[in-house]
């Protein structure tokens, strides 16, 4: 097999935004080694593209997610006996440090933020990535029959994630009645939003966010940020925001738990 092949089958069954994802990185890397063979690379070719990444200015948690897939790449050749080894085991990824502090607005505002979107499907779409903790993908992708009406008006959302794993979120009436409210007569496997694109919703939840005065990084994903963020706040056990996430370890949602800690240790003593 060649090197065109090996990623063809590497990718194979992923969902379509995570192949295209990760063309772009091996791409990238295999441009900076001028088309080198996978199985002549090795961890020094690895660490001159890593190092020169960084010297560009690239951000510490881009280059650990470019570095991600690579060992991704490297890792199903080196199972499938397309090379030899896999080069990439011993590559560090640079330090990142996680400040979801700085990714969420407060409750208060994601709630300006929802009041301020257009009435109709602009504010529906928000509200329900905020309720579900929704990728952009997923919402994209979600159908009515991927909606299960609950016996109180409102709905269980089956949504498919990433590794195509399927996930639910409940949607209370308050959610779920503007959504239902979007369908007309279309039919089931018709999109909710409507077959409406990831740029699209960037652009609602960045207009939103204007005009209610939020910060200007604020995009769709900082909304499931924020869901995790206001969950852990509010006392949410972290399994229930785990599950709500699609997270697969818990040390990873464990990072929106440590960033909504309010209390400070100087609260526990007299002092």
């Amino acid at each position: 097999m060649d090197t065109t092949e090996i990623i063809q089958e590497w990718l194979y069954g992923k969902p379509l935004s995570t192949q295209a994802a990760y063309l772009r990185d091996v791409s990238q890397l295999l441009t900076f080694l001028h088309d080198k063979p996978l199985e002549t690379i090795t961890l020094r070719d690895l660490q001159r593209w890593q190092t020169d990444l960084l010297e560009l200015h690239t951000k510490p948690a881009t280059v650990a997610r470019k570095a991600s897939a690579i060992r991704g790449l490297l890792r199903h050749a080196a199972r499938q006996g397309h090379i030899e080894r896999n080069p990439a085991i011993d590559l560090p990824s640079p330090t990142t440090h996680w400040r979801v502090h700085e990714k969420v607005v407060s409750r208060e505002q994601m709630l300006a933020i929802i009041e301020a979107a257009a009435p109709g499907r602009d504010r529906a779409l928000i509200r329900l990535l905020y309720c579900t903790a929704a990728r952009v993908s997923e919402i994209c992708n979600l159908l009515w029959k991927d909606c299960t009406p609950t016996t109180v008006g409102g709905a269980t959302i089956h949504l498919l994630g990433k590794r195509q794993k399927w996930r639910v979120a409940q949607a209370p009436p308050s959610v779920w009645l503007p959504v239902q409210q979007l369908r007309g007569d279309v039919p089931s496997d018709a999109p909710v939003f409507g077959g409406i694109k990831r740029q699209r919703v960037g652009q609602i939840v960045k207009a939103a966010a204007i005009a209610a005065g939020a910060p200007e990084w604020f995009s769709p994903h900082k909304v499931r940020h924020c869901t995790a963020t206001h969950l852990s706040e509010a006392g949410c056990p972290l399994p229930i925001v785990q599950d709500l996430l699609g997270h697969e370890r818990p040390e990873t949602t464990l990072i929106y738990a440590r960033s909504s800690q309010s209390a400070a240790a100087i609260d526990y003593l007299s002092w």
